[in-house]
Protein backbone atom coordinates (compact mmCIF):
# COMPACT_ATOMS: atom_id res chain seq x y z
CA UNK A 1 0.00 0.00 0.00
CA UNK A 2 1.86 3.03 -1.30
CA UNK A 3 1.28 6.78 0.93
CA UNK A 4 -1.96 9.29 -1.12
CA UNK A 5 0.52 11.65 -1.37
CA UNK A 6 3.44 13.71 0.17
CA UNK A 7 3.81 13.43 4.04
CA UNK A 8 3.44 16.84 6.09
CA UNK A 9 6.92 17.25 8.34
CA UNK A 10 6.57 16.30 11.81
CA UNK A 11 5.91 19.53 13.73
CA UNK A 12 9.00 20.73 15.54
CA UNK A 13 9.09 21.64 19.27
CA UNK A 14 11.19 24.31 20.96
CA UNK A 15 12.44 24.14 24.25
CA UNK A 16 10.52 26.69 26.60
CA UNK A 17 11.96 30.12 27.99
CA UNK A 18 13.35 29.60 31.35
CA UNK A 19 11.57 32.15 33.44
CA UNK A 20 14.03 33.61 35.43
CA UNK A 21 12.47 36.39 36.73
CA UNK A 22 14.96 39.06 35.67
CA UNK A 23 14.29 41.26 33.07
CA UNK A 24 17.25 41.89 31.04
CA UNK A 25 16.55 45.50 29.67
CA UNK A 26 16.34 46.60 33.51
CA UNK A 27 18.87 45.48 35.05
CA UNK A 28 22.74 46.15 33.68
CA UNK A 29 25.02 43.20 34.13
CA UNK A 30 28.40 43.84 36.53
CA UNK A 31 31.93 43.01 36.65
CA UNK A 32 35.15 44.24 34.99
CA UNK A 33 33.82 43.02 31.64
CA UNK A 34 30.83 45.27 32.00
CA UNK A 35 32.83 48.12 33.40
CA UNK A 36 35.47 48.22 30.56
CA UNK A 37 32.66 48.09 27.87
CA UNK A 38 30.73 50.67 29.28
CA UNK A 39 34.01 52.88 29.42
CA UNK A 40 35.14 52.09 26.00
CA UNK A 41 31.25 52.63 24.41
CA UNK A 42 31.80 56.19 26.55
CA UNK A 43 34.96 56.75 24.88
CA UNK A 44 34.67 56.33 21.10
CA UNK A 45 30.90 58.31 21.73
CA UNK A 46 33.01 61.25 23.02
CA UNK A 47 35.91 60.69 20.29
CA UNK A 48 33.32 60.65 17.73
CA UNK A 49 31.40 63.75 18.91
CA UNK A 50 34.29 65.39 18.95
CA UNK A 51 34.60 65.29 15.23
CA UNK A 52 37.60 61.82 15.11
CA UNK A 53 36.55 59.36 12.39
CA UNK A 54 36.59 55.36 12.91
CA UNK A 55 39.46 54.67 11.56
CA UNK A 56 41.05 57.38 13.46
CA UNK A 57 39.82 56.76 16.87
CA UNK A 58 40.83 52.88 15.99
CA UNK A 59 44.63 54.10 15.52
CA UNK A 60 44.17 56.62 18.20
CA UNK A 61 43.40 53.81 20.29
CA UNK A 62 45.32 50.92 18.95
CA UNK A 63 42.22 48.73 18.08
CA UNK A 64 40.79 47.60 15.37
CA UNK A 65 38.72 49.47 12.73
CA UNK A 66 35.85 47.10 13.45
CA UNK A 67 35.78 46.78 16.87
CA UNK A 68 36.24 50.77 16.98
CA UNK A 69 33.61 50.19 14.39
CA UNK A 70 31.14 48.09 16.75
CA UNK A 71 31.12 50.81 19.79
CA UNK A 72 30.66 53.14 17.28
CA UNK A 73 27.09 51.91 16.26
CA UNK A 74 26.47 50.19 19.33
CA UNK A 75 23.48 52.87 20.65
CA UNK A 76 24.01 51.07 24.35
CA UNK A 77 26.90 49.48 25.30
Amino acid sequence: MSPAGPQPEPARETPAERDTGQDDETEDPTGKFAERARAYHALVHELLAHGMGNRHIARHLGWGRHTAQRYARAARW
